[in-house]
C-alpha cells in the first residue's frame, strides 16, 4: 500500500483541525468550571457577610 503525500498531509490537517476542536472543547468547559468556582466564593462571602451585619439591622 503506497501512501502519497498529498493524502498524508490532509490526514494530517484533519488531524490538526480535530485536536484544535478537542483543546477548544476543554478551554470551554474550564472556563465554566472556574466560573462557577468564583460564584460559589461569591456567594459564600456574601452569605458569610450577610450572617454577620443582619444582627446588627434595627
Amino acid at each position: 500500500m503506497k501512501i502519497r503525500a498529498e493524502n498524508l498531509i490532509a490526514a494530517v490537517g484533519e488531524l490538526r483541525v480535530g485536536l484544535l476542536a478537542v483543546r477548544d472543547l476543554a478551554d470551554t468547559l474550564l472556563s465554566l468550571v472556574e466560573a462557577r468556582g468564583r460564584i460559589t466564593i461569591f456567594e459564600t462571602g456574601f452569605q458569610t457577610w450577610f450572617s454577620v451585619h443582619a444582627s446588627r439591622l434595627p
